[in-house]
């Protein structure tokens, strides 16, 4: 995972630059979160009583993502910032030290049995420290664990810092669970009369999203987003689709395009449009939570039907 290379005495002196600028850029009651999808969940909680930011910008990678001066300047003023974690957005770490207010930080996969993943562990790169399985970190993405775990933690955390609008919280939660269930529904009624259940994605990020559908995995052609292919690896993925009879490799809007030789060469489809595990504000299709889980079932099942 690439590392954030702007050097300290940069963060410190923009920290200070931006501490010491006018007060418009957010409000002193502001909370934040790394990615979209967490950042929606928020939004239809709190609604107007408290802006929302999200710290990645729409269309990136958190795994690979280098953040800039402006993302500092979000920071200012956050009270409260919830971030994944197990890897996936610990650059935040670094901006919320360099911060005015140090917010608090709320790690959602924090205490949670997370799925262990073998793909890539025999990759032609040195991770043998991963023999045993990686932590999958992309939870939101089964919408029983945002129910389950992640919107209750981020309940307790509003409501112990926000405490005059605790019933007005609640009653937002109430409609935002029944909005998902509903999109549950409708997602497990799209997919369930595939035939086709075996799935190759360029990223494992709908490892959760098959688990909770009913469909497998069976390989990843980007294991590790900081890594180049290698030949090798490209040929072991071949022989899994060849034996799986896989023609289709989901692509992800965040991750790098598939090889153009595996469908020139090989007969191989890449999905467009891609996948999208994060959504983002600018597009309605995938502004909600509940959309973005409707989005990414219809182009399973038009691939898979």
């Amino acid at each position: 995972m690439s590392k954030i290379i702007i050097p300290f005495f940069l963060l410190l002196f923009f920290s200070l630059q931006i501490q010491c600028s006018s007060p418009k850029e957010s409000s002193p009651q502001a909370i934040s979160a790394s990615i979209w999808p967490i950042a929606s969940l928020l939004k239809d909680i709190v609604g107007d009583k408290i802006p929302v930011h999200c710290i990645l910008p729409e269309g990136s990678s958190p795994h690979t993502f280098e953040p800039t001066f402006e993302q500092i300047a979000k920071m200012r003023n956050i009270r409260l910032h919830f971030k994944i974690g197990k890897g996936l957005d610990d650059w935040i770490d670094k901006l919320v030290n360099q911060s005015k207010n140090k917010p608090e930080v709320i790690t959602l996969a924090e205490g949670f049995p997370l799925i262990k993943t073998t793909f890539g562990c025999d990759h032609d790169h040195d991770h043998h420290h991963h023999d045993h399985g990686i932590e999958d970190p992309h939870i939101w993405l089964d919408p029983e664990i945002v129910l389950t775990k992640i919107i209750p933690t981020i309940s307790i955390a509003l409501e112990k810092r926000f405490p005059k609008w605790k019933e007005y919280f609640q009653e937002n939660r109430e409609k935002l669970e029944k909005e998902i269930e509903e999109a549950d529904k409708k997602v497990a009624e799209l997919l369930r009369p595939l035939k086709k259940r075996k799935i190759v994605t360029i990223h494992s990020a709908f490892i959760y999203f098959a688990r909770r559908y009913n469909l497998e995995m069976v390989a990843v052609l980007e294991p590790w987003p900081d890594k180049e292919l290698t030949a090798r690896y490209l040929q072991r993925i071949i022989k899994i689709m060849k034996t799986h009879s896989c023609n289709v490799i989901f692509e992800e809007l965040q991750s790098k395009r598939g090889p153009k030789f595996l469908e020139r060469d090989e007969g191989f489809k890449l999905s467009s449009p891609p996948l999208d595990p994060m959504g983002g504000p600018q597009n309605s299709a995938k502004s909600k939570y509940s959309h973005l889980l409707l989005y990414n079932a219809q182009i399973f099942r038009k691939f898979l039907e």
